[in-house]
C-alpha cells in the first residue's frame, strides 16, 4: 500500500508542478523514477491520466482521480497525525492524555493504558 501512496503521490505532484522533472525535485528522486511510477499508475488504473506535453496537464480522467487523490491525501495525512497522536497517548510518561486526543472524547481510554503501564513501572 505504501507504493501505492508513492504513486499518487507522484502523480499529484506531476500535475502541481507541471512537469515530470518539477516533481522529481519536488520528490527527490529521478525523472525516471517519476516516469516508472506514473506508467505504472496509468496501467494499474487502464486509463491514460497525463497528457505529456509542457505543461503536463491530467485528462479529463487525471483531473477526476487528482481531486480524489488529493482528498485521499489528505485523509491520510489526518489519520497519521491521528495515529501519531494516539502513539505518543500510550507512550506517556508524566501526562496521561494528549490535548489533541482529548477533543476526540477518546482519552479515558488511553489513560487506561498509561496508568498501567506507569503502575507497572513503579511496582
Amino acid at each position: 500500500m505504501k507504493s501505492d501512496f508513492k504513486k499518487i503521490d507522484t502523480f499529484l505532484a506531476v500535475v502541481e508542478t507541471g512537469s515530470f522533472e518539477g516533481a522529481a525535485k519536488k520528490l527527490f528522486i529521478t525523472s525516471s523514477a517519476v516516469s516508472l511510477r506514473i506508467s505504472t499508475l496509468e496501467r494499474t488504473m487502464g486509463i491514460p491520466l497525463l497528457l505529456r506535453r509542457r505543461p503536463c496537464v491530467p485528462t479529463p480522467q487525471g483531473r477526476i482521480f487528482y481531486q480524489h487523490a488529493a482528498q485521499l491525501t489528505k485523509m491520510k495525512q489526518l489519520l497519521e497525525s491521528e495515529l501519531a497522536a494516539w502513539h505518543g497517548v500510550c507512550h506517556c510518561e508524566a501526562g496521561l492524555f494528549s490535548p489533541s486526543l482529548k477533543s476526540f472524547g477518546i482519552v479515558c481510554i488511553p489513560i487506561g493504558f498509561c496508568l498501567i503501564k506507569v503502575m507497572r513501572r513503579a511496582g
